[in-house]
């Protein structure tokens, strides 16, 4: 009689686990739904994709800047080497004219 009490309590007692940890999966498995419900809805949101266009836009823009800015330099490295080129055939046409005395006073 005794070993069937005893039996009985540890029957309860591993039941109340069982049902303890199906409760805690069932309850982890509803957060867990939660939580991508909430990013997916999050995501999928107009302000998410207002969000995305809007820096998608200015990356965009970004590099564009970044390219006339580039295109800018070539253009000015081209005008400073016309420059010196031109200044150099100056010299040269100067020291053919005059004697060197001249040009270093």
């Amino acid at each position: 009689r005794r070993a069937n009490a005893e039996k009985l309590i540890v029957d309860r007692r591993t039941h109340e686990a069982d049902f303890r940890q199906k409760w805690e999966e069932h309850s982890k498995y509803f957060h867990r739904s939660d939580v991508r419900a909430t990013k997916q809805q999050a995501w999928t949101s107009n302000r998410s994709f207002s969000d995305s266009m809007t820096t998608y836009e200015r990356r965009r823009l970004e590099e564009a800047k970044r390219n006339r800015l580039s295109e800018r330099r070539v253009e000015l490295m081209r005008m400073l080497e016309r420059e010196k080129a031109d200044y150099e055939v100056e010299l040269k046409e100067l020291k053919g004219l005059s004697p060197r005395r001249e040009l270093r006073e």
